[in-house]
Parts: C-alpha cells; sequence; structure tokens
C-alpha cells in the first residue's frame, strides 16, 4: 500500500507501516469491532459468545464450536486432528 501511493519516502507513514504487525485487526470473522468502548466490545464479544452457549453445554464443546467459527476450515481440521491424538 505504502508503495501503490508512493509514500515510501513518508517517513512518518514508513515508521507507522513498518510497525504494521502490531496493528490490530478490526475484523472477527466478519464482525467489525474496530472504534468501540471497551464495555461495547466486551457486550459484542457476549452476544458472540452467547450463540454457541447453554446451559448444558460442555466447554469442550464451546471450544470446538468457537474454533470452528474463527478457524479457517483447514486449520480447523487440523486442531481436531491434533485434538484426537492427544486423546489417545
Amino acid at each position: 500500500m505504502v508503495n501503490s501511493f508512493g509514500l515510501h519516502t513518508n517517513r512518518h507513514i514508513a515508521s507507522l507501516f513498518a510497525l504494521r504487525s502490531l496493528w490490530t485487526l478490526p475484523y472477527l470473522r466478519s464482525h467489525f469491532f474496530a472504534g468501540m468502548t471497551t464495555t461495547g466490545h466486551s457486550k459484542s464479544i457476549n452476544a458472540f459468545i452467547q450463540r454457541f452457549l447453554s446451559a448444558q453445554s460442555r466447554l469442550a464443546h464451546f471450544v470446538e464450536q468457537v474454533a470452528a467459527t474463527v478457524l479457517t476450515p483447514f486449520a480447523f481440521s487440523k486442531l481436531q486432528e491434533q485434538l484426537v491424538l492427544a486423546a489417545h
């Protein structure tokens, strides 16, 4: 992006872009969280989690459901393989 807009000579932009590994991604699987207050963020995350949780849920099942939502299908299948191997 810096090169696309010819900003590589701008020291401020170059230093910000150099720190891009520290940037927070504003999306969690198409849910936008940037610009929220701490309370709003907590409420939004809570609402997201409540979609998977019920009083009868086991923790392992809950973790698997959340992982299936936030991981790519390939990464989730690898996680499942590791969990099966760890259980034996």
